[in-house]
């Protein structure tokens, strides 16, 4: 048997693929970013994928189960294909590979449609309050006189934060932008607002943050302690490098771990990386769950289990969502 992973080149997956040739099955990876001046693809009117990397083509008529790692739809031309190329290559690329491997009556981990639909962050706040889960106080608007009236109606602090992973890639490396948060003067001059609506969240103030990775039925958390020492602030990733020693392993309390296990149905997925916060007062708080989240940077505080659960749940031990 089979399984095929769809990756990047950046990214590793020794840990799933090893477990998963210790349970006979054949892992095969597919770095979408290679493509195509590494690889070839070839699929035929039998419907079966053919891989074909110098003298070597891999053929998948064994398929047991395809895993969406983190795909980049974005193909290796020469350095003076026009832009225009690019993405027409790149569009061509995604329906190619979506098209063949949908063809496939076989365990998908996740569907690539359903990880772009659970994606959509408001979407998933109301489908989390739905399922138990607390969520933030939340405005997302274009309108600068709602914002400031929101906010005040709310009368606590307020961040601002984006729906999606945006990054400003002018040169060198890509700036993020984290949330943030903001005072009563920034309030006053929302000016260009109304060019791109923004996202409004109560300001938490965090004790704790969790990210659990969950697995099937399986969470695996990591806390922050916030402090001096494990950060301040209202976005760890502002300083991940930095604080990447002081997280440990930890049990999301228990009606959270329920909660997110319903919204994990709700959403259909069977992996996801979910943010939580606990406040000082004892609010365990759903920020948001990115269906694709990375997993790696934690895996060694659960000493690989995280590696050798997804493995597992590709196997088919134990039997994945419906």
């Amino acid at each position: 048997m089979q399984t095929l992973i769809l990756s990047r080149s950046d990214l590793s997956t020794v840990g799933v693929t090893e477990r998963l040739a210790e349970l006979g099955v054949e892992p095969v990876v597919l770095d979408t970013d290679r493509f195509p001046r590494d690889l070839r693809l070839i699929l035929g009117t039998d419907g079966v994928l053919e891989i074909r990397e110098g003298a070597h083509t891999t053929r998948l008529d064994r398929l047991r189960s395809i895993w969406y790692r983190r795909t980049r739809f974005v193909p290796d031309l020469p350095p003076d294909a026009s832009s225009a190329l690019k993405a027409g290559v790149a569009d061509e690329l995604r329906a190619f590979l979506l098209g063949a491997l949908g063809r496939h009556e076989t365990l998908v981990t996740d569907p690539k449609w359903r990880l772009d639909h659970a994606g959509r962050k408001p979407r998933q706040l109301s489908l989390a309050a739905a399922c138990g889960l607390d969520v933030p106080a939340t405005l997302c608007s274009s309108d600068a006189d709602a914002v400031r009236a929101w906010a005040a109606a709310l009368g606590r602090p307020v961040v601002t934060k984006v729906l999606t992973s945006f990054a400003i890639r002018a040169s060198g490396d890509p700036q993020v932008v984290f949330t943030t948060p903001l005072s009563p003067q920034d309030l006053a001059e929302l000016d260009g607002l109304e060019l791109c609506p923004g996202t409004f969240q109560e300001r938490l103030d965090a004790a704790v943050e969790y990210r659990v990775t969950v697995v099937g039925r399986q969470l695996f958390t990591a806390a922050l302690e916030q402090g001096p020492e494990a950060g301040e602030g209202v976005d760890w990733r502002r300083e991940a490098k930095a604080l990447a020693r002081h997280w440990r392993r930890d049990t999301l309390p228990e009606p959270a771990a329920e909660g997110l296990l319903r919204l994990m149905d709700r959403l259909g997925l069977s992996y996801g990386a979910a943010d939580f916060i606990r406040t000082r007062d004892g609010r365990v708080v759903f920020l948001e769950l990115n269906p694709a989240g990375e997993y790696l940077w934690l895996d060694p505080l659960h000493e690989g289990a995280v590696s050798v659960a997804i493995a597992e749940l590709l196997a088919g031990w134990p039997p994945p969502r419906a």
